[in-house]
């Protein structure tokens, strides 16, 4: 069977340069090649060398990219779907799985339309946050065939055998799975979680199954997690649906044996962790940084938490084992949203873990969102005087976005904030058509946002420390002599960071 796994264009579409490796689809092609598939993971996020994208960060580009995005999906005849369609036309799948957050919904419905123009036995299969809590409303697309719902690795191995032995008789036994029969739709009982996360294998990365496989640079390759879930409530968050509360940690050893298969086949030394809260257990975290010192892995890497799961004692042992960069999500100045928002920290909590991140010398970006429906004026202004405090280290700004499936979509539904027909595609974290806030009205929102929008810009480009990557890659350059090609990653340092605030950016449903 050839399966195409498709990551479908948003950033790309808004004319900003998104380099990243999706690592959802990297895990489901790995199963799909342990079932001796031929399969092929294309990342349409990735733009072209000859593409004029910008990679600079930019939220005002960002704020009028979003009706460049809208516009293309009216244009059947943009060059994205047009590359898109040749891609397909190549490979010819019998399979299509296309990973869709909400943000990404109009973009994975074009992508889909166009899979079944060129080959209407082709299957489509959608996965990720969106059509696993949306699933009825999805199917009603014609395009799609089917959903796994929640995690998908199990789920998708028990659909590629009954897809090879054409027996669908038994699609109704495979949990997690969402269905069509002739005309009527079928949504079979939720999979349970895998218990052991070290029973899944390392994400398919290798370049002879990577559609444009020369877009990629050796930096993106070195995204991995060490855990699934978080324990967290933020009423914003949409993780749980995917996850749940419940954490499972990866065994450290095999963690160690991921990052020296990264820095090995694909020779980089840029490590990022993508688990949603990566410092939930510390005393982990802590021996995770000495084995990367015993391994003498010279590693430089970065993670996300929260203000409130850093000390001085794991800063230190994370500084020491190459942590030089870290984001933590913020949110509000104001106390009365954070604890509305369920976020469960303080401003105080924020002002401590700066001052200690600060302290040891780590990089790090801070999430501020604006826009909540219970939102007043005073709390936007405490939480604006909060950035103004917080004199170092980048912003990343988002707007509101009520996600299906979050505590904060009912809250904005029961103020009549949500309208009864939804168009997903306005439903993005720098989508400047978002106005979900009952007490501010629109048009003095979207004046406050774009002027924020500048005044951010003006502060992260202040704040890049250029001096500080410089020195960075130049003692590299004499620690990894013996390792050329690793000096050439280095160099491309600047840009692996603008890519990964760029997924930050995005990953936050």
């Amino acid at each position: 069977m050839r399966i195409l796994l498709i990551n479908p264009p948003f950033e790309r579409l808004k004319g900003i340069g998104n380099i990243y490796f999706p690592l959802g689809l990297g895990y489901i092609g790995a199963v799909a090649k342990l079932k001796k598939c031929e399969v092929m993971l294309y990342n349409a996020e990735l733009p072209s060398a000859s593409e004029v994208v910008s990679y600079n960060l930019s939220y005002k580009d960002a704020l009028n990219g979003h009706f460049k995005y809208t516009e293309a999906l009216k244009n059947r005849g943009h060059y994205v779907w047009k590359e898109v369609y040749e891609v397909v036309e190549k490979f010819r799948p019998d399979f299509a799985g296309i990973t869709v957050m909400t943000a990404k919904y109009g973009s994975a419905l074009k992508v889909s339309e166009i899979i079944k123009e060129i080959d209407k036995d082709c299957k489509i299969v959608w996965g990720g946050p969106h059509p696993t809590i949306l699933p009825d409303e999805v199917m009603q697309s014609e395009n799609i065939d089917f959903i796994i719902k929640g995690e998908g690795e199990v789920t998708i191995a028990e659909l590629i055998d009954v897809l090879e032995k054409g027996n669908y008789s038994l699609l109704n036994r495979i949990s997690g799975l969402s269905y069509r029969a002739n005309s009527d739709v079928f949504h079979n009982p939720k999979r349970e979680l895998i218990e052991d996360l070290d029973v899944v294998s390392y994400p398919l990365k290798e370049k002879n199954h990577l559609v444009f496989s020369e877009r990629f640079r050796p930096s993106t390759f070195g995204n991995l997690i060490t855990s699934r879930g978080c324990p967290f409530r933020c009423g914003y968050c949409g993780s749980h649906n995917l996850w749940s509360r419940k954490v499972r940690n990866r065994k450290l050893v095999k963690v160690i044996n991921e990052i020296k298969d990264i820095i090995d086949n694909y020779e980089t030394n840029e490590i990022y962790f993508w688990d949603d809260s990566f410092t939930l257990d510390r005393n982990r975290i802590i021996r995770l940084c000495l084995k990367i010192l015993e391994e003498r892995l010279n590693i430089y890497w970065g993670c996300t938490t929260r203000a409130d799961l850093i000390d001085e004692e794991l800063l230190a042992a994370m500084k020491k084992s190459g942590c030089d960069y870290i984001s933590l999500g913020i949110e509000s100045g104001s106390k009365r949203i954070l604890e509305n928002i369920k976020k469960d920290i303080t401003p105080e909590q924020v002002k401590r873990a700066v001052e200690l991140l600060k302290k040891y010398g780590i990089r790090y970006e801070l999430f501020f969102m604006f826009g909540f429906p219970e939102e007043t004026r005073e709390d936007i202004n405490q939480t604006f005087e909060l950035m103004k405090e917080l004199k170092q280290g980048s912003i990343c700004l988002s707007i509101f976005t009520p996600y299906p499936g979050t505590e904060q979509f009912e809250i904005a539904k029961n103020h009549g904030l949500i309208p009864q027909y939804i168009d997903w595609s306005n439903y993005s974290h720098q989508s400047p058509e978002n106005h979900f806030v009952k007490y501010v009205s629109k048009d003095e929102f979207t004046n406050f946002i774009h002027n924020l929008a500048s005044w951010i810009d003006a502060r992260n480009a202040q704040g890049l420390d250029i001096k500080l990557l410089l020195n960075h890659t130049i003692k590299d350059i004499f620690s990894v002599i013996k390792k050329p090609q690793l000096i050439v990653n280095k160099l491309n340092t600047l840009r692996s960071i603008l890519s990964r605030k760029l997924q930050c950016r995005l990953n936050r449903e």
